[in-house]
Order: C-alpha cells, then structure tokens, then sequence
C-alpha cells in the first residue's frame, strides 16, 4: 500500500493539500483521517463524561473543540474563500473527489490518562478549582478576585490539558498505525490526514512495515508549534525514565 501524509494545523490550506495529495496519489483508494467521523453528540458526550473527573481539562477541551476549531475553521474558510479550512474539510473533498470512504483512526479516547488515575487528575482540577477563587477574594476585591481566577484557572486547565494529550500520544499513534496496517493488504493507495505533530510518530511507525510504501515519513517544513511539541514531549519522556 502506497502512503502519503497529509498534515498540518488543524485549520489549514486546504485546496493546498488536496492539491497536494492528487499530485502524489493519483486515486487514493482511502481517507485515514484523524478525527474524521466523530459526529458533535459523541463530542459532546465524551466532554460531558469527563467533567466530574477533571472539570478545567474538560472546560479547556471544549473550548478547543467548540469554539476555537469551528470558529478558527470558519473564519479562516470565509476570509481565503474556501482556500483555508479545517482537516475534516480536507477528508470530505478528498472523500468526495475520489468516492473514497473516510476511515477514522483516532479511536483512543485523549481522556484515557485520566480515567487510567482519576484520583490524581481529580485532586489536580478541583482543587485549584476551589482554591484559587478562596485565596483571591482574601486580597482582592470580587471582581479583580474573579477575573485573577478565571486568567489562572484557564492557564491551569490547557496545561492539564497539554499533559494530558503527551499522556495519552504514545498509545493514540499505536493505535492509528495499527489501524493503518490492517488495510495494508487490501488497499493500493491512500492519503492520511492528521495534525501535524503526529506526523513523525506516524511516519516511523509506518515506515516499519514491509507492506506500506510511505512517501513522505516526515514533514516537509515542520511548523514551530509541532518542533515545540515534539521536543517538549522528548524532554519529558527523558525525564520520566
């Protein structure tokens, strides 16, 4: 099976990656998509789930799946005309382009780091929950108390959240390239679409395999976010062992 990755922010170029994609592949057979067929119920839902675990990770998760990739998305896609879009938009034009089926291979749940140690990731999101507000009013007036609580409690929530994604980014890829392979066999070409700092991880695993001909196991021009990523993650995995 002949492979080409397509990644990036997940608001980005599309008519630049579909183009893309139809240079490298002249009819890819399937889309393997991240997060490609996740309906807004099941968003939901999942966000819903998590909340009593671990409130200011699942606050920060909504707001990036609710209000700043559709927003982001729209906006983007309204100022470029239609040149600039969200991933999911890259797979349905692809999907569509070439009547290939989308296949979704993010099937870890993101959250599983905190299901696995709900205790720890319990204790990490209420207390500041209920702490910080209890020692800003003792020095401010209410509101300056709740705009210091809500500034802290949202920089406090995306690195729960951030740690949370390394947490759980080891077995997220396991099992997208384990997805990947099972259709080694039975498809000749396909297009992957993901963001991009899964794309080395990908890539490696990828490249392992005697019955995949990836094309491009690596970014072309890695974005700083992903560099940042990437390197952070290799520190801490350092520091871990």
């Amino acid at each position: 099976m002949q492979v080409y990755i397509s990644s990036g922010t997940h608001v980005s170029g599309v008519e630049d990656r579909v183009a893309e994609i139809s240079d490298q592949l002249e009819a890819p057979d399937i889309v393997f998509g991240e997060g490609g067929k996740a309906t807004l119920l099941e968003q939901v839902q999942a966000i819903v789930y998590l909340f009593p675990r671990a409130p200011l990770v699942s606050a920060a998760a909504a707001l990036q799946v609710f209000v700043i990739y559709p927003i982001g998305g729209w906006l983007a896609s309204v100022v470029t005309k239609g040149r600039k879009g969200r991933d999911v938009t890259v797979m349905q034009q692809i999907s569509s382009k070439y009547e290939a089926p989308i296949c979704e291979i993010d099937t870890v749940h993101t959250a599983h780091p905190v299901y696995q140690r709900p205790i720890v990731w319990g204790v990490a999101n209420w207390l500041p929950l209920f702490g910080l507000p209890a020692v800003f009013t003792q020095s401010s007036s209410l509101l300056i108390a709740a705009i210091q609580s809500v500034l802290w409690l949202t920089l406090i929530g995306y690195l729960l959240f951030y740690i949370m994604l390394y947490l759980a980014n080891t077995k997220r890829e396991d099992m997208m390239a384990t997805t990947i392979r099972s259709h080694a066999s039975d498809v000749e070409t396909a297009c992957i679409v993901l963001g991009e700092t899964h794309h080395v991880g990908i890539g490696r695993r990828l490249s392992g395999s005697d019955k995949i001909d990836i094309i491009n196991p690596t970014p072309a021009n890695m974005g700083v976010l992903t560099r940042f990523n990437l390197y952070s993650w290799k520190l801490a995995d350092r520091l871990r062992k």
